[in-house]
């Protein structure tokens, strides 16, 4: 699980007032034999090592460890094979974004934490996929971000899980909620935030780039309320 932008609806950036929550949903053996072993090879390839995180952000700026992206042969053999990867890979996605300044203007002092909000709204998607492989535990993996903001959304996280929310029940399901760093180089969190990226810029600028294309071909396909694309309000 790895967010776009920020959370806060204190102050909203014109240039990025969208908060997006990714939900990468995978069977761990075929993570393990499969996912990180291809995402794995591509580092090697390209940097020489496996220790690069994968960021969309600084992948678009080409800086840092991707400054070697600048070669224009290199960044579009490092590119197909990303996209092909993303492509191939067993996972689906569940894709949250809140667009803050609507979100803000409808429910005034009401407004939930779009961080919270996007959990709520991941979550109500993420039980029909456990309740459709008879699986009552999971293992969620948040990136970590700071103790205060940390402790709030495990917070929020434990209200859900004993109140529910307005539409589903959580309390049969054992979710372990866990965070990461970055630094833990989690291959799952870098493939998130891959996708999650240009979902989340979609839902301001209604930009339909190919990294758009290609992260919407990984959502989890479900009628109705199930999809896994949700963008609210």
């Amino acid at each position: 699980m790895d967010e776009s932008g920020t959370a806060s609806l204190t102050t909203i950036d014109s240039r990025a007032p969208v908060f997006g929550l990714g939900f990468l949903v995978c069977d761990s053996d075929r993570y393990v034999n499969e996912i990180v072993p291809a995402v794995t090879r591509l580092k090697i390839a390209t940097f020489g090592h496996d220790a690069v995180i994968l960021h969309a952000a600084e992948m678009r700026n080409q800086t840092g460890d991707f400054a070697v992206l600048l070669n224009a042969q290199k960044r579009e053999s490092f590119f197909d094979a990303l996209n092909a990867i993303i492509l191939a890979a067993p996972f689906d996605l569940i894709a949250v974004v809140i667009r803050k300044r609507e979100h803000a203007q409808r429910y005034g002092s009401r407004a939930t934490d779009p961080y919270e909000l996007a959990l709520e709204f991941g979550l109500e998607r993420l039980k029909p996929c456990m309740e459709e492989l008879n699986q009552t535990s999971i293992v969620l993996v948040a990136e970590s971000r700071n103790m205060t903001e940390n402790a709030a959304l495990l917070a929020g996280f434990d209200r859900l899980m004993s109140q529910g929310s307005y539409y589903q029940s959580f309390g049969h399901l054992k979710i372990d909620l866990r965070f990461a760093p970055k630094s833990a180089n989690s291959v799952g969190h870098q493939l998130a935030d891959i996708c999650i990226s240009p979902i989340t810029k979609f839902a301001d600028t209604r930009a339909r780039t190919l990294p758009f294309e290609i992260a919407m071909k990984k959502i989890l396909n479900r009628s109705g309320w199930q999809n896994g694309l949700k963008i609210f309000p």
